[in-house]
């Protein structure tokens, strides 16, 4: 993705740390999603050692139609125009 933003131009203005930041935040905010999808979405783990131990879940179908959401999100913007991630 790193690199994809220095072909882009991007690289002095977004991180992939702030992208996968803004994909939390506004999926989160949607209340579409489960929280447990969406840190699955970005690899991260739920930090509840008791819980990991007991739920074995991976969200597929959630995490699927999460990652659909996201693209038609996405495509719904004008590229031209990144100000929204940018703020």
């Amino acid at each position: 993705m790193i690199f994809a933003l220095y072909r882009l131009g991007y690289h002095s203005r977004l991180t992939v740390h702030g992208l996968r930041g803004t994909f939390s935040t506004i999926a989160n905010e949607t209340g579409l999603w489960s929280a447990d999808s969406i840190e699955w979405a970005l690899a991260h783990s739920t930090g509840n050692k008791v819980r990991s131990s007991y739920n074995h879940a991976a969200y597929l179908d959630e995490r699927r139609r999460l990652m659909a959401w996201w693209s038609d999100y996405l495509t719904a913007k004008n590229p031209n125009d990144l100000s929204a991630l940018l703020d």
